[in-house]
């Protein structure tokens, strides 16, 4: 792991127990009681952490939710909601100067720097191959799906303007979950896996990464995917804010470059956390446009409609 976390909530406060003394699960017990928000309350926490036998707890009980703790580190705490407090710290590999080459195919190195800060780190990006199929971004919609996806409709008559019938008809959709009945109701195939109860599970924007069933085929790429609001206000407060006093983080409408093109994206105002959605929209759309596998199949063909431009796309519409 890159970096060592460990969540407690009210939830887990049961396996917490065992490896404190008395005195300090019942402060930990207080906290949760007051409905802590404030992190210049976390003191209990923090000598809940340096007193955690962490060997003994991972032999013994089923590890809470993201529990990795190895070695010595200095922790950082943080209330992420009013009953859960997350604990985190750079990897143990690092206190041996032992050197880590994390490769992948859709980086999102932000985060990992906001991380890892003390951490000396370095980003080494590779050229891009060119595709031996074909990717065909459309602009036109920005790719919302709004709220229970009543912008989806929109986004159904704009492919269906944009493409002929016999070739939107002939692709297969990946688009947001909730929305799988729309598409179907207006003729659109989808890829659907079996899951492990025998239950057919549609492909989405969320659960296609590696997947090849659609492997030099044609596909729709319809929406543009993004984390809700608690995941980037965590993120703002875990790794970003440096005085507890300042405002919430906002997001409005901003015209910021994506891949080399100019574009109106709500987004948030903290550019730093504006940094971390950015590259995870474009992780989504990246993934999903991958599955038609472009880069190395003669006969796929993607098409993307979405306003968040990839860099992966051979051209954009409307130019």
């Amino acid at each position: 792991m890159i970096t060592d976390e460990v969540e407690v909530s009210k939830e887990n406060l049961q396996y917490v127990r065992n490896y404190c003394t008395d005195g300090d699960f019942a402060e930990i017990a207080k906290c949760f009681e007051q409905r802590l928000h404030h992190p210049t309350d976390i003191a209990p926490i923090q000598k809940m952490l340096k007193s955690f036998d962490v060997k003994e707890y991972i032999k013994t009980e089923k590890p809470i939710d993201k529990l990795c703790l190895l070695a010595n580190g200095e922790w950082q705490a943080r209330v992420s909601g009013p009953d859960t407090i997350r604990a985190y710290r750079a990897s143990h590999l690092f206190d041996y100067g032992i050197p880590v080459k994390l490769m992948t195919a859709t980086p999102m190195h932000t985060l990992l720097e906001q991380k890892m800060k003390n951490i000396n780190k370095e980003v080494i990006t590779m050229r891009r191959a060119k595709n031996t199929g074909e990717i065909i971004q459309y602009l036109g919609q920005t790719g919302a799906k709004g709220k229970d996806c009543e912008k989806v409709d929109e986004l159904i008559e704009y492919i269906k303007s944009s493409l002929p019938e016999e070739e939107w008809k002939d692709a297969y959709v990946i688009s947001f979950k909730a929305s799988a009945e729309k598409w179907k109701d207006a003729g659109f195939k989808l890829i659907e896996i079996i899951d492990e109860e025998g239950r057919s599970i549609p492909v989405h924007l969320g659960n296609n990464c590696g997947l090849n069933m659609v492997s030099g085929k044609h596909i729709i790429v319809a929406g543009k995917m993004d984390m809700d609001e608690t995941y980037y206000n965590n993120l703002f407060w875990d790794y970003i804010a440096v005085d507890y006093d300042q405002p919430e983080p906002e997001r409005r409408l901003h015209v910021v470059e994506c891949n080399g093109v100019m574009q109106k994206i709500f987004c948030w105002d903290d550019e730093r956390l504006r940094a971390i959605q950015m590259e995870r929209i474009n992780y989504y759309l990246e993934q999903a446009a991958g599955r038609a596998r472009a880069l190395r199949e003669q006969g796929a063909k993607v098409y993307v409609f979405s306003n968040f431009p990839i860099a992966d796309a051979d051209k954009y519409l409307p130019v």
